[in-house]
């Protein structure tokens, strides 16, 4: 398949603020190991212990409680000013790492850029957790969230990287069972495909930037091993059919630009307009890396995102 955007530049030069973050990373993170090299339990502790590094100062909101939906545990953000409707958060951390505690800071600061409450699911991972468990929880909390009287398009999904993948996979699961669709969709610089042979893995995915391509494989392997994939039908960028993408709920999609990952969403985007789907937007955030939600005390193009993030979901509510 030819996807057009492959043809256009990838700008490389990072923001003089994330140069410092990523000269700071590098220092603290000096002489660790590939966390995804390791047992999947060790390498999982030692990614969330570098994430205490983006969660140290947690931005203020009115109020957070760990809760269960539908046996699944979540934590609900709310600020003083929400108003109707919620963010159904997936966070990212290869299906394997990251949880709702790595992702604190990015949710707190999302609750109060959109102004309403976000549930941040704190899915099963894998290997420990064989797909689909972590599909499964998503649709557990989106099912009852809708069975508890509160309409579908009250209900915006949203997650980066992983959690984004995650959330096509919801909807598209959402348009077979023909479940009432969500208000939209937020893709935050997400996965959509294990081919590596793009662009951006060429350009970002030998290192320097944080994510690695050698780094994805190893996810995607815990993920769903190679030999049960095509059955699996995990890879939308590939799998879904052009009526199931034409009718997916409105998307905003965002890529970032130092990530090995970012060919994944412009090719997404290739694969959305020639299905015809028309309601979605992209930003890319130039200069920074994957991961950059997480350093939204740290970098201002994140907050800015934010808050671009915050007015697409109130757009999506109203």
């Amino acid at each position: 398949m030819k996807f057009p955007s492959d043809a256009l530049p990838l700008p490389d030069q990072p923001r003089r603020e994330t140069a410092l973050l990523l000269k700071r990373n590098g220092e603290r993170m000096a002489g660790q190991p590939d966390p995804t090299t390791l047992p999947p339990a060790q390498g999982r502790a030692l990614s969330a212990e570098n994430d205490v590094f983006y969660n140290a100062t947690p931005l203020p909101v009115a109020s957070v409680r760990d809760d269960v939906i539908d046996g699944v545990a979540v934590r609900r953000y709310r600020h003083t000013d929400a108003g109707p409707g919620c963010v159904l958060y997936m966070h990212g951390g290869g299906w394997a790492f990251g949880s709702v505690d790595t992702h604190d800071v990015a949710t707190r600061a999302l609750a109060r850029a959109a102004k309403v409450e976000v549930i941040s699911v704190h899915y099963r991972r894998t290997p420990e957790h064989a797909f689909p468990a972590c599909l499964d929880d998503g649709l557990a909390v989106y099912r009852a969230l809708v069975g508890s009287a509160m309409p579908a398009s009250e209900i915006v999904l949203a997650g980066d990287s992983a959690g984004a993948h995650l959330c096509v996979l919801m909807m598209l699961a959402i348009g077979e069972a023909t479940l009432p669709a969500p208000a939209g969709a937020c893709l935050i610089y997400g996965v959509y495909d294990d081919n590596n042979d793009t662009p951006s893995h060429a350009r970002f995915g030998p290192g320097g930037f944080g994510l690695t391509t050698a780094r994805m494989n190893n996810y995607w392997n815990w993920f769903v091993p190679s030999e049960t994939r095509d059955a699996a039908r995990v890879r939308p960028l590939r799998d879904a059919s052009d009526d199931a993408l034409a009718t997916l709920p409105p998307l905003f999609l965002t890529s970032a630009g130092l990530d090995c990952l970012k060919s994944d969403t412009l090719r997404l985007l290739d694969r959305l307009r020639a299905a015809g789907h028309i309601a979605h937007t992209h930003e890319e955030v130039l200069g920074v890396p994957h991961g950059h939600l997480l350093a939204v005390n740290h970098l201002k193009a994140t907050r800015d995102l934010m808050s671009t993030l915050g007015a697409q979901i109130r757009n999506f509510l109203a």
